[in-house]
């Protein structure tokens, strides 16, 4: 079931179209000055309960529960990217979407030509419940978050919950022309929204300004929370990471140098020497972590985006090691259709079943209202036991 929630904000003074979502930030985070790979990466490996390589125990498989659960019909969201979810403190779970598709769907799986598609919006689940928040109206919907500037947008991060507030990191992207590609990523910001209704309090920089585009995965500790970033190079994406105290992300960060913390944000250093995608996720698995991502190392245009692969550390900060394939999916490679930006939803794992979501889309926009589902999250299970819920 979904309802179709609107919240009010200031109009926009233009619309955009686009079916790329996968090279969000190609070309437009900047060189990080000096930036090298974390020395830590060929240090000698701390101990943990990853001392041995982590295997699936099954191969991954479609998670019905969730394919079912999105398979909206309208009113609301019908299709949308990105997919970060995160857990509240009442038990309903907050689903953060990037470019969406609201409205109806056609009884034979289409979209109708008149759907509106907005930047980014959240759908709140309780149960089986879906209930979608949107700027505008009804009638005239808009994004949830919007920058003041009118002529920018915002594409949606991950994000944490402190007290009383979720606070959630927006990529923001500016248009200076006509043409398609006339746009480029100018930097971060996160918003804060109050609980329970979620209503938006305020929007500020993040405290960071390196080139690196921060929030793409947050891990929560017991005296740290950690905001990995990507530096975006266009055909290769490195993972980045900052820290800030606990309950208070948006406060001083440390940059993660690799043999140490620095609190100056050009000493940040490449966690790995794989190219991750532009959204992944990081969760606590057998006393170490869990790193999954789309490997985006594959020319996306020639061969496609296939692998969901994991990583491992002892440390947030890594090292990272022992790539292993969880998922290929089967949309890509063959057709139109790609696939990007996996993560996990650890708030939903059950006796080691992680839960994973990709996102499909076309290279042909009108595919995505042929079929609504070349423009929706798929969701699988991977079988590795020891992995941590995330409240």
């Amino acid at each position: 079931m979904v309802d179709d929630k609107s919240r009010l904000t200031p109009s926009r003074t233009w619309s955009r179209r686009r079916f790329l979502r996968a090279t969000a930030v190609l070309g437009a985070a900047g060189l990080l000055a000096q930036s090298t790979t974390a020395a830590v990466a060929g240090s000698q490996l701390p101990r943990c309960g990853l001392d041995r390589h982590v295997s699936p125990s099954r191969p991954a498989e479609s998670d019905p529960f969730f394919t079912h659960l999105f398979d909206t019909q309208g009113p609301g969201w019908t299709g949308g990217d990105s997919t970060y979810s995160l857990a509240l403190p009442d038990g309903r779970v907050l689903w953060m979407f990037s470019d969406t598709f609201l409205g109806t769907v056609n009884p034979d799986g289409s979209r109708p030509a008149d759907s509106p598609l907005i930047n980014n919006s959240l759908v709140v689940q309780d149960g089986t419940r879906l209930v979608t928040l949107h700027g505008g109206t009804p009638s005239h919907p808009e994004a949830f978050f919007v920058p003041q500037d009118g002529s920018s947008w915002y594409w949606v991060y991950d994000g944490t919950v402190e007290g009383d507030r979720v606070v959630i990191f927006l990529l923001k992207f500016h248009r200076y022309g006509p043409g398609m590609w006339d746009w480029r990523w100018v930097g971060t910001d996160a918003a804060s929204l109050a609980l329970p209704d979620l209503h938006l309090v305020a929007t500020r920089p993040v405290p960071a300004d390196n080139g690196v585009a921060y929030g793409a995965a947050v891990l929560e500790e017991v005296d740290h929370t950690y905001i990995y970033g990507v530096e975006d190079l266009g055909a290769v994406k490195y993972a980045h990471l900052a820290r800030a105290p606990r309950g208070d992300v948006l406060g001083r960060w440390q940059f993660f140098a690799g043999d140490g913390w620095s609190w100056d944000p050009r000493d940040s250093a490449r966690l790995l020497p794989a190219s991750v995608a532009n959204e992944f996720s990081v969760t606590k698995i057998r006393g170490g972590y869990l790193l999954v991502t789309m490997d985006t190392s594959p020319d996306l245009f020639l061969e496609g985006w296939r692998e969901i692969v994991a990583y491992f550390a002892c440390r947030p900060e890594g090292p990272w090691r022992d790539r292993t394939t969880l998922y290929v999916t089967p949309e890509a490679g063959s057709g139109r259709l790609f696939t990007y930006n996996a993560h996990a939803h650890p708030e939903f794992t059950r006796g080691g079943r992680l839960l994973i979501s990709y996102n499909v889309n076309s290279f042909d926009f009108q595919d995505l209202f042929r079929n609504v589902d070349n423009y929706r999250p798929r969701f699988v299970r991977a079988y590795l036991p020891g992995v941590s819920r995330r409240w």
